[in-house]
């Protein structure tokens, strides 16, 4: 439970990263790219 509900080191988060036009850069699932 401590894991999740924000972003920091250590925690699982689902994420991505986009350019200014909204392209994708990066995509993080569970804590980890892919």
């Amino acid at each position: 439970q401590d894991q999740v509900g924000s972003i920091a080191p250590g925690k699982l988060a689902d994420f991505l990263v986009c350019a200014p036009d909204y392209t994708e850069k990066r995509v993080f699932i569970g804590g980890k790219e892919i």
